[in-house]
């Protein structure tokens, strides 16, 4: 027997059942697990399967999906948890998935000591109030939340007395402890200013390992990101050494590590032998005379998805990011872009030397330049650093050489010179019409985020986009992010695609652009629109496929068992 308790399933694959697969009448219990994006290796969502059947649940599962072993009334299915990417939390040996503010995971359990579980897999106590109902319970899943510090004023204030400020959150949160902004807890407020004007003129000094939300907070109902205005004369945060910061929501501007040599790196952020992971996050117009303009890490570790490195500069390289001394930096999702150095040694976009490595997936690094000589220059190594891919990242110069990467290019790729607040967590670049960044990222996606980098859904159209931003896309609510003719269509899919009338049909296929926007297809090219898949039900290896037709439309299925075969069988 096997009995399956506090567990978190996340992004697993398989070609036929995703999560867990039983046979042979296994008896299994199941009590207070969270299973997330578990697929087949052909996209479609695959949690449990037990054969025969022999699984018993206790209750308290949460599932994206609907499977029949989770048949207690206390299961929560077709629900979606909010977790952070698998990050550094707590000072723990191993990285997690750390639920994010709003989870429908967090104080979800039994409402009584179902076993007598103490503590979670961060060796953080269990049964707390982390959503501050005033009942502890414990939480779905391996992480339980920290009570919360509630941050209640966008005054950088320090004096201990009143309202909370960040800045006194942080200090307040103590050792592993948790920071949130809440729903009008800052009453409209979506910046934080740290400079002297208004603040403490200070960096922000994280000295505990902490996790810091604000993916919750809602200024008139609508989903919205803290700008923290650096203090001008210094970097905005410090993660000291041996100290994870885990930071969801915020972006940054305005902080300048002005002092020139090694350890004063980071004029955003300076990962100081400590560990970041950082989402929904954009880094721009920071500055840095060592190096590493927006994100500077030596001697660390950073997880960077969802963000956008923008416009930062740097006179000694990396005007991006510079990742130095044994630091390994994880950047998946991620827009870098216009980024500057003032060195011709090192790049504009990101540096890593000594014995660094930067990993990429699915990101843009482009049109990144030099003030010297104007020219771009996206990316360097010195010392025995390296870059690697793993695959589907676009870049204007020759960085990236996975099988899965596309050509490197010169043309444009964003609308404007500048970043573009387009809803959400934060700003973004947006694509122009015929970008190729829209729809080449990966076809399945199987593991988190969910969301791009505003907190809008991926995937939109037959593939997800490469880099921080969504094309379209869509609210929890389910309509579209930005719509300001209110014609039920994102406006900037309306701009991407040339269309402004939600009953015209440009293609003549039979579908308008408000259908054509929500079945996630080309309203411009009926022969190619992908499959408006309806369902799709597993049958062992086998698969029924369901999906929407136009009268008068002749369809063929072909198959085949390698995707990236040219040969497929009608």
């Amino acid at each position: 027997a096997l009995d399956l308790a506090h567990s978190t399933f996340v992004g697993n694959s398989a070609d036929d059942i995703g999560g867990i697969y039983l046979e042979d009448g296994m008896p299994v219990t199941l009590h207070h697990n969270l299973f997330l994006k578990n697929q087949t290796t052909y996209g479609h969502p695959s949690t449990i399967r037990s054969t025969p059947a022999s699984t018993v649940s206790l209750g308290y599962n949460l599932a994206d999906t609907a499977d029949p072993e989770f048949s207690s009334s206390n299961d929560l299915v077709n629900t979606m948890a909010k977790l952070t990417p698998l990050g550094w939390h707590s000072g723990a040996f191993y990285p997690s998935h750390y639920p994010l503010a709003g989870s429908p995971s967090i104080d979800a359990g039994a409402p009584f000591d179902f076993l007598p579980l103490r503590q979670d897999i961060l060796q953080a106590d269990r049964i707390l109030d982390g959503d501050l109902n005033a009942t502890a319970t414990i939480d779905i899943g391996a992480v339980e939340a920290a009570v919360p510090v509630i941050v209640s004023t966008p005054i950088d204030e320090d004096n201990g007395t009143g309202s909370v400020s960040l800045r006194e959150a942080l200090r307040d949160a103590g050792p592993n402890g948790r920071v949130v902004v809440k729903e009008a807890a800052l009453v409209g407020a979506d910046t934080i200013d740290l400079s002297s004007a208004t603040g403490q003129g200070r960096a922000l000094e994280i000295t505990n390992s902490v996790v810091v939300d604000c993916t919750d907070y809602r200024i008139i109902g609508f989903l919205t990101g803290i700008l923290l205005n650096g203090p001008v004369t210094q970097r905005v945060i410090h993660v000291h050494n041996g100290v994870d910061l885990s930071m969801h929501g915020f972006s940054m501007t305005g902080g300048d590590a002005a002092i020139t040599g090694p350890g004063q790196y980071g004029g955003g952020i300076f990962v100081d032998g400590g560990r970041l992971t950082l989402t929904h996050s954009a880094i721009y117009s920071n500055a840095s005379q060592a190096g590493g303009g927006g994100i500077g890490i030596e001697d660390g570790e950073a997880i960077l998805e969802n963000v956008t490195i923008f416009a930062n500069n740097s006179t000694n390289g990396g005007g991006g990011i510079l990742a130095a001394g044994a630091s390994d930096v994880s950047i998946r999702h991620a827009t870098i872009n216009a980024n500057t150095a003032g060195t011709l040694a090192k790049a504009s976009g990101i540096h890593a030397e000594d014995s660094s490595s930067m990993t990429f997936y699915s990101s843009i690094l482009a049109k990144n330049q030099n003030t010297i000589n104007g020219k771009v220059f996206n990316a360097s190594v010195s010392g025995g650093a390296e870059i690697l891919s793993q695959g589907f990242n676009l870049s204007d110069s020759l960085i990236f050489t996975h099988s899965n990467d596309l050509p490197a290019t010169s043309g444009s790729y964003f609308v404007g010179s500048g970043l573009t607040f387009a809803g959400g967590l934060a700003p973004v670049r947006v694509p122009i019409a015929g970008s190729s960044i829209v729809d080449q990222g990966p076809y399945f996606f199987a593991g988190p985020p969910c969301t791009d980098t505003r907190g809008f859904g991926r995937k939109y159209g037959p593939r997800i986009d490469i880099g921080a931003f969504e094309l379209g896309s869509f609210t929890a609510a389910g309509g579209p992010p930005v719509d300001g003719d209110s014609d039920g269509m994102d406006d900037w899919w309306e701009a991407y695609y040339f269309v402004n009338s939600p009953t015209g049909d440009l293609d003549n296929d039979g579908d308008n652009n408000l259908t054509e926007y929500q079945n996630e297809t080309n309203p411009n090219f009926a022969q190619s629109d992908e499959l408006y898949i309806v369902a799709i039900s597993n049958q062992s290896l086998n698969a029924a496929v369901t999906w929407s037709s136009n009268p008068g439309v002749v369809y063929e299925v072909s198959s085949t068992d390698n995707l990236t075969s040219p040969d497929w069988t009608l």
